[in-house]
C-alpha cells in the first residue's frame, strides 16, 4: 500500500501523455500539418540511441564480470 498512490500517479501521468500523444498526432493528420525539420528529429532518435547502447553497456558489465569469473572458477556465480 505505500506505493499505491505513487504507481497510480505513473500510470495515470503515462496513460495522459499517451492520450495527448494520439490526439495531437490525429489533429496534424487531420488538419494537414506541414512536415518540415527532419533534421532536428532524426539528430534526436540518433542521441537516444546512443545512451540508450551506452546506458546497456554499463549495466551488463558486472553481470559480464560474474560470467568471466565463474568460468574461471574464481568465485561462483550463485551461492548457496
Amino acid at each position: 500500500m505505500r506505493f499505491l498512490w505513487t504507481f497510480i500517479a505513473a500510470i495515470a501521468m503515462f496513460l495522459a501523455g499517451a492520450i495527448f500523444a494520439i490526439g495531437y498526432g490525429t489533429y496534424q493528420l487531420v488538419a494537414g500539418g506541414s512536415a518540415t525539420g527532419y533534421l532536428v528529429a532524426y539528430v534526436t532518435l540518433a542521441i537516444a540511441l546512443a545512451r540508450s547502447h551506452e546506458t546497456h553497456f554499463h549495466a551488463s558489465q558486472p553481470i559480464m564480470q560474474g560470467v568471466r569469473a565463474r568460468f574461471r572458477n574464481e568465485a561462483p556465480m550463485y551461492r548457496y
